[in-house]
């Protein structure tokens, strides 16, 4: 998409690792059409701008207690 790689081979990849009593690296390849590639090139693109500007769309729930942007949420309370 950006020109260092040949479009046909451009793959997404998800490496789940689970946290368990004997932990697991599972790996999912994902099989995407041209229309789909692009729509996630530019979703990333987007993200990656909001991350720049400084924008951190809260996602509350048990993690918030040690994440490191809670003075930046409104839903740490």
């Amino acid at each position: 998409m950006n020109g260092l790689a040949d479009q046909e081979d451009l793959c997404l990849r998800f490496d789940v690792l689970t946290k368990t009593k004997q932990p697991e690296l599972h790996r999912y390849w994902t099989q995407r059409d041209r229309a789909a590639t692009v729509r996630l090139f530019h979703l990333a693109a987007e993200i990656l701008h909001a991350i720049e500007l400084g924008v951190f769309v809260p996602n509350p729930g048990w993690q918030c207690k040690d994440c490191p942007y809670r003075s930046r949420s409104w839903a740490a309370g």
